[in-house]
């Protein structure tokens, strides 16, 4: 009997312990979860304009970023001008109503800002927006005294 539980003593563990690798793997998901909802916000390259007054923006449309290079994003998705009104047209299948909110850098060009209005129009959608930085209301510029009507 002294050499059968010598022999159970000399047994290798063989199992591995997943529970601290589920745990990191838990945390990672979490981290994931709370950071990627701020991930597709957070456009660094995208600089919008400063508008006074405006309405806040829905979350049941579909966003069309317009860098100041003329790059084309859909869903932080980049997107080439000739596909953009099929990706649109797509994603506006899923809301009840068709809505395209512009989000376009100051420094993009109008006719970037124009294809999204066309490719809009074209994937049949109702309203489209052009979204802008939230500015001051008190720092309005003052017209330059040269440029009023009737000076010279």
């Amino acid at each position: 009997m002294a050499t059968r539980s010598a022999h159970k003593r000399k047994q290798l563990f063989t199992e591995i312990n997943i529970t601290p690798l589920t745990d990191i793997f838990l945390v990672l998901l979490t981290i994931m979860i709370v950071v990627a909802p701020f991930m597709r916000q957070a456009r660094s390259d995208i600089n919008l304009p400063d508008v006074v007054s405006g309405a806040e923006v829905r979350k049941d449309v579909v966003n069309v970023d317009v860098t100041a290079d003329g790059k084309y994003f859909i869903d932080s998705v980049e997107v080439p001008l000739e596909r953009l009104t099929d990706v649109m047209r797509q994603k506006g299948e899923r809301f009840l109503e068709k809505m395209v909110v512009v989000q376009a850098d100051k420094d993009a060009k109008s006719g970037a800002v124009l294809n999204v209005f066309r490719a809009a129009e074209q994937a049949q959608f109702s309203r489209m927006t052009v979204v802008g930085r939230a500015g001051n209301s008190t720092e309005k510029e003052k017209p330059d005294e040269s440029s009023a009507p009737g000076t010279l």
